[in-house]
């Protein structure tokens, strides 16, 4: 939709009034292009900002980006846009495991059996290179 100055402007040239109100040359038209509105600048707004009078709008819903844009298209929001949550998840050796049930010692994918590496606190004490495979 065209901003009400644009359509006036247009009205103005395209359809210009005689005295007696009727349409002088109303085959003449003429395209109507209106600037684009300007880009919103926050400034420092760092929250909600009310695009027809820059005006920073805090608290009463609008404290999140999503009740800013709610608002509808006269808000902007200018604050911090969270990054999503990651969540951490546990690391599978079962690919790196093979066959072994035991201990891996992961630098030469060495399956080690014995003494000092038969239980999942003596592997994992033998620092990163080596991986428990057994049952936890």
């Amino acid at each position: 939709m065209l901003p009400a100055s644009c359509v006036q402007n247009y009205l103005a040239h395209a359809w210009p009034q005689t005295s007696d109100s009727v349409p002088r040359n109303p085959s003449r038209f003429h395209e109507c292009v209106c600037p684009p509105p300007p880009p919103v600048t926050c400034g420092t707004c760092e929250a909600c900002l009310k695009i027809s009078n820059r005006d920073c709008k805090t608290g009463k819903s609008h404290d999140t980006q999503e009740e800013c844009e709610d608002r509808g298209d006269n808000y902007e929001w200018c604050g911090a846009t969270p990054e999503p949550t990651v969540t951490p998840q546990p690391t599978v050796f079962a690919d790196v495991c093979g066959e072994c049930d035991v201990c891996l010692k992961i630098s030469k994918d060495q399956c080690k059996t014995g003494g000092g590496h038969n239980t999942q606190p003596k592997c994992e004490g033998k620092g990163d290179n080596y991986v428990w495979c057994g049952p936890a």
